[in-house]
């Protein structure tokens, strides 16, 4: 091999090179340019001659519109004049003499009566006080007796034992002594007819008062206005529930047993359909207790035979109810 390099032939520099060379590169002055065109064999270039460079060199400048000045600001609106100063004190002066209020004289004329005494004033405008049919401090005793049920206590009853005993009868479990408890609850049935209106407000009383004698997980309100079988609870978010009697659990029914004179076209409740919601309970293994307002003297012969009906009055008490039910009511297992 021969050591002699072969050099390249050198191609021929055009001015599409040039125009290249201008758009690549950032000449700003005219020594820029000069060096460019000693490297590309070019003389004579000038700034003065060529314009600016990179519109030159650059196909796509040529047709560019130049950009539009931008708009001056635009004065600020003229601020509206100020409204006129209000006007100035009158230039007269007026003085005004103050004089004092003759005494006041007290009078010997008699005032009104309630005059000047404004709390009387506001207690006899006022309603007056209702008391309740069974007072506070008896109530719990009432209450809790009419829905007392008697269940195994924990002490054995002999005398059953005995007799069990003694006739060689054999038994499951030891006979224990009843007691009385609460633990069935309550369901409060209330008649809303006509001729109770007078009592509604006592009747809301009487069923806060059964929910806390019996609790509320096992304290139940219905209302009825004829039968009472059709009994339902009502309530502002559900739908009206129907009264369903729970097996074992006594029922309180707040009533006058159509007794009360009314002025509206209901027909009156039948004594057969008395009987036969006192038969459905009777059936359901439900104790049964009748509430009435009105006095016995009122009260027709199927009542008492029918219901254990208790007097609505301030002066019922626990042992009138033990009268009726005994110390509890009996439920058949």
């Amino acid at each position: 091999m021969s050591g002699n390099r072969t050099s390249a032939r050198r191609g021929e520099v055009g001015l599409g090179d040039l125009a290249v060379a201008l758009a690549t590169l950032d000449i700003a002055t005219e020594a820029h340019l000069r060096i460019l065109g000693r490297c590309l064999g070019l003389s004579g270039l000038s700034l003065g001659s060529m314009g600016t460079p990179k519109a030159v060199a650059d196909p796509r400048w040529r047709h560019r519109r130049p950009p539009r000045p931008a708009p001056e600001p635009k004065a600020p609106a003229s601020v509206p004049p100020l409204p006129p100063a209000p006007p100035g004190p009158p230039a007269e002066h007026l003085e005004t003499v103050l004089e004092p209020l003759p005494p006041v004289r007290s009078s010997d004329a008699p005032l009104p009566d309630g005059y000047g005494q404004p709390a009387l004033v506001a207690a006899k405008a006022g309603a007056p006080l209702r008391e309740s049919l069974f007072p506070r401090r008896t109530a719990p005793g009432v209450l809790g007796a009419a829905i007392a049920t008697l269940r195994p206590g924990p002490r054995p009853d002999l005398d059953r034992l005995i007799a069990h005993l003694i006739g060689g009868r054999p038994f499951r479990e030891i006979p224990r002594l009843p007691v009385p408890s609460r633990s069935r609850g309550v369901q409060v049935l209330l008649d809303r007819n006509e001729a109770m209106t007078p009592f509604f407000a006592d009747q809301m009383d009487l069923a806060r008062a059964f929910g806390r004698v019996a609790g509320s997980p096992r304290y139940e309100v219905f209302e009825f206005l004829e039968d009472p079988a059709t009994a339902c609870a009502y309530s502002a978010a559900d739908p009206p529930a129907a009264w369903r009697p729970q097996p074992g659990r006594p029922v309180v029914m707040v009533t006058d047993f159509g007794l009360g004179d009314s002025s509206g076209s209901a027909p009156r409740i039948s004594q057969r359909t008395w009987r036969r919601f006192a038969v459905l309970l009777k059936r359901r293994r439900c104790p049964l207790l009748a509430v009435v307002p009105r006095a016995p003297a009122e009260w027709p012969p199927w009542v008492e035979r029918h219901f254990i009906a208790l007097h609505w009055d301030p002066r019922t008490r626990a042992e009138h109810v033990r009268a009726l039910v005994g110390p509890g009511h009996r439920v058949e297992p």
